[in-house]
């Protein structure tokens, strides 16, 4: 309730959005940033509030993370990322895959390659399709950018 009154909603925070980025971050850097703190910091750059009154009618709609929120998530916080076929990944890549299974509405889900490289194919058995593949790196600040 806590949460709520400051207007995070605690049910973000274990959704894939934030828990892959979580696994991103492990890539890069020993600072422990945690999936709590990468959905606290999302939902406080929300554009549009709209998933607690999606969430009155299916309370799944209050665990999303919407490609531009995650891509805007990664751009504040130094790291570039590039739009990649997912079968041009190699090894030392990491990468944030947007994966979609048969339902329209509740079938979506962020993956991290190479950390669910075994999952990615079927995550969603034989429905499952890869729709984007951003390859990550971190971007590396220059005196001039402080």
């Amino acid at each position: 309730k806590w949460w709520l009154k400051k207007g995070i909603d605690p049910l973000h925070f274990k959704s894939c959005g934030p828990v892959g980025l979580q696994k991103v971050y492990s890539h890069f850097t020993d600072e422990n940033v945690t999936n709590i703190m990468i959905s606290i910091e999302i939902q406080e750059n929300r554009k549009i509030k709209i998933f607690k009154m999606l969430g009155t009618f299916d309370v799944d709609f209050r665990s999303i993370t919407c490609p531009p929120e995650l891509l805007s998530h990664l751009k504040r916080n130094n790291f570039k990322y590039k739009s990649i076929k997912y079968d041009k990944l190699k090894e030392g890549d990491v990468a944030i895959v947007l994966l979609k299974g048969y339902d329209d509405f509740y079938d979506w889900h962020w993956a991290i390659y190479p950390n669910d490289k075994k999952e990615i194919p079927t995550f969603f058995k034989d429905y499952t399709k890869i729709i984007k593949t951003y390859k990550i790196t971190r971007a590396t600040l220059t005196p001039t950018d402080n």
